[in-house]
């Protein structure tokens, strides 16, 4: 019989061991027979020494399938004492749930794991993510990433960013660590808020980003910082846990716990939990602060300015006052709830509701204000 095309009959003495080991695993302990390793292009094959091991070199439009997994590349080496292939250049590989572009791609048939390296990227769902290095375990579940850590989630507009990363099959679950962002962007890609951690986690089946250690979060004119902060985006609502502080410019507002609330891309409101104050400068009195204290307080907001202030449980302030630019005393005024209205971000009445209690200090006031 002649072989019309030589070719051909290099790939069937090629993969034959393969096909044998898949046939001999159907008998005996019965275990799932994995998919055979397919070469369904390449313009050359060659048998060259390689790093003291006889290799097969396959040259120019290569293509291997195994099951769902689809490599395509340019040049490939298959060692086979140690079970891998080496895909370079226009490395491209594809399976059920991704997609992957990488300057070289390493491929444990024995495992069937696979190592991504330079120019890393992925595409799962509706993420992207962008690195340096990307490490599949075994049955390529997990994902390892390494180096430039960029993971795009582009329904949400959203981005971690850091020095490594982890991600699940699925992709419901994300990490990353060392120098991380949590970056949120509108419709045009303009930044509207950064989050900043040694660690950020993404749990995509809740909208949810949790932020830990070293927090800080900026927004709008607010920054803030705690130790771990919790973002939920399908709510608008970010809530700072342990040691939060808030700050609007001078102002700074603390809590046992603090919730940002926004709205149409703004913050609209915040709600201090516990110990709550919130101080303000007070204008024309040099080192004076306009305090308010209670159990909880909540800061509404319209047009970034300060609309109204509720507290309650204990609720007390101590407000400067002032009058043509020079200072009139101050106000200390108690009871069981505060209220606070603005127009224009500037204080007009203090309502105060059951137990009131006030004293006035006259300025010139030698004595401990409180």
């Amino acid at each position: 019989m002649r072989i019309s095309n030589p070719l051909y009959l290099s790939r069937a003495l090629y993969f034959a061991p393969l096909l044998l080991m898949a046939v001999s695993l159907s008998f005996g302990e019965v275990k799932k027979t994995p998919p055979p390793l397919i070469l369904k292009h390449a313009e050359r094959l060659i048998n060259r020494e390689r790093g003291g091991e006889i290799v097969k070199e396959l040259i120019d439009n290569v293509w291997i399938t195994r099951g769902d997994m689809s490599i395509k590349c340019e040049h490939a080496f298959h060692y086979e004492k140690a079970e891998r292939i080496e895909f370079e250049r226009e490395v491209y590989y594809a399976d059920s749930l991704r997609e992957l572009w990488a300057d070289k791609l390493i491929y444990y048939i024995a495992s069937d794991r696979l190592t991504a390296m330079g120019s890393v990227k992925i595409v799962q769902d509706t993420y992207e993510t962008q690195c340096v290095r990307a490490e599949y375990s075994d049955q390529r579940e997990d994902v390892h990433l390494y180096y430039d850590v960029h993971i795009y989630e582009t329904a949400e507009n959203m981005e971690l960013t850091g020095d490594q990363g982890y991600g699940d099959k699925t992709m419901e679950y994300a990490r990353v660590t060392g120098n991380c962002q949590l970056l949120q962007y509108d419709s045009t890609g303009a930044e509207l808020m950064r989050i900043d951690a040694k660690m950020m986690e993404y749990y995509h089946s809740e909208s949810r980003a949790q932020a830990t250690d070293s927090v800080k979060i900026y927004k709008d004119d607010v920054t803030g910082s705690c130790r771990i902060l919790k973002f939920f985006r399908e709510e608008d609502k970010a809530v700072m846990f342990i040691n939060p502080v808030v700050m609007r410019g001078l102002e700074e507002m603390r809590g046992d716990t603090i919730h940002i609330f926004f709205r149409e891309e703004k913050i609209s409101m915040i709600e201090l939990f516990g110990s709550a104050s919130a101080l303000t400068p007070a204008e024309y009195v040099e080192g004076e602060y306009n305090q308010l204290y209670g159990g909880y307080i909540m800061v509404q907001l319209e047009e970034q300015k300060v609309k109204f202030i509720d507290a309650v449980d204990n609720a007390k302030s101590v407000y400067f006052l002032a009058e043509d630019e020079k200072p009139k005393g101050a106000n200390s005024v108690s009871g069981d709830r505060l209220m606070l209205n603005f127009t224009g971000g500037e204080l007009e009445t203090i309502n105060v509701i059951t137990g009131v209690e006030g004293t006035y200090y006259p300025e010139g006031y030698r004595g401990v204000i409180k």
